[in-house]
């Protein structure tokens, strides 16, 4: 097959993108047993796809050869805590597993997002993916929260309005986002485009969704108490707004 032309950029360091990246990892279809193809994965109306999504070999030309191994010491690291939660199993996260999780989930709604459709390559900014891959760090405008599942496998990624629906007209902040579900496991993440006005905070801790990121608790138990959420919770994890207003 001939390459693309012009060649596409690495979305983290801006080489050639001269590898093809599983935007969903390799190791959780053989891992977690998941080969299920998907159709509709996306918040908004973009290029549609020709083919639908295997799980189990989601590709794409987003990465260099150079982040691709730089990211598989990453993917290495977390494995160990992510396959016992996917299988419902309990496990304590301290600090360290917190941030680690929270800088995967990052990266791969990084990657999802870049992978669902050309118009979305570029769409998360540059200074957020640059922490990813330079600092080990998801960004100070970001959100990562991890949910106990119970349904089927869904991906959604691209733009994501966050509205306050306390105000009238309700504000709303522009930002990216992506939801994966796998397994007995969810995780959304959101990242604001622009640093939220004075008066509003990045929160969204709630019993059946723990956030990782930014820091909330020094110790996390999981699963959470109380029943996972399943295939008729997913309208609301999509349209919940990790943000608080800390003044009236």
């Amino acid at each position: 097959m001939a390459n693309p032309k012009p060649y596409p950029r690495c979305i983290f360091c801006d080489e050639k993108a001269n590898s093809r990246e599983h935007a969903i990892s390799a190791w959780m279809s053989k891992r977690l047993g998941i080969k299920v193809f998907l159709h509709n994965v996306q918040w908004v109306e973009l290029t549609p796809r020709k083919q639908p999504i295997s799980f189990a070999s989601h590709r794409a030309r987003i990465f260099c050869k150079g982040c691709n191994q730089h990211f598989k010491h990453l993917e290495d690291a977390a494995i160990p805590l992510l396959v016992p939660m996917a299988k419902g199993r309990s496990v304590v996260l301290e600090k360290k597993s917190q941030h680690l999780l929270a800088l995967w989930a990052t990266k791969t709604a990084i990657a999802l997002i870049a992978a669902t459709a050309v118009e979305l390559r570029d769409f998360v900014p540059i200074e957020h993916r640059r922490l990813v891959r330079e600092k080990g760090l998801p960004p100070d405008d970001c959100w990562v929260g991890f949910i106990p599942w119970n349904g089927t496998v869904h991906i959604f990624a691209g733009d994501h309005d966050v509205l306050d629906h306390n105000m009238h007209p309700p504000p709303h902040f522009k930002s990216y986002g992506a939801v994966f579900t796998f397994a007995q496991l969810a995780f959304k993440v959101v990242g604001f485009l622009d640093p939220l006005p004075d008066g509003y905070r990045i929160d969204g801790e709630m019993p059946s969704i723990k956030q990782f990121w930014p820091e909330y608790a020094s110790t996390i138990t999981w699963p959470p108490w109380g029943p996972p959420a399943g295939n008729g919770n997913m309208e609301g994890i999509v349209g919940f707004a990790p943000i608080r207003r800390t003044t009236k």
